[in-house]
């Protein structure tokens, strides 16, 4: 029988495009997001198993408001390690303030 793990978990995201600074006007960052992250299941890196991972974007990291829609990915992991591409939270995610990622995971996937 497989066990299906259920693990939820809050992490600041960092916009890497640059640093948003207020002494000069930048062009708007654009909606979509790459994220990188590592899963551990009892203590240790998960390893090759494929995940549905849920995220979700916040403007606080407790008791916010959740900006976008949640969404749903199939990760594989390898060493625990996942990379997902085009995140899209929507046009006005992303407009200099911090946001904070929420994850859920299931494993493995589908269960």
């Amino acid at each position: 029988m497989k066990r299906v793990i259920l693990i939820s978990i809050l992490a600041a995201v960092a916009v890497a495009a640059g640093a948003m600074t207020r002494a000069r006007a930048q062009s708007p960052l654009g909606a979509q997001i790459s994220y990188q992250g590592q899963l551990r299941l009892n203590g240790a890196p998960a390893h090759n198993v494929t995940c549905d991972v849920q995220f979700a974007l916040f403007d606080a990291p407790s008791g916010g408001a959740q900006i976008g829609p949640t969404l749903t990915r199939a990760v594989h992991l390898r060493n625990g390690l996942f990379s997902v591409a085009d995140l899209d939270f929507g046009a006005t995610a992303f407009e200099g303030t911090a946001r904070w990622m929420g994850l859920s995971a299931r494993c493995p996937s589908g269960k």
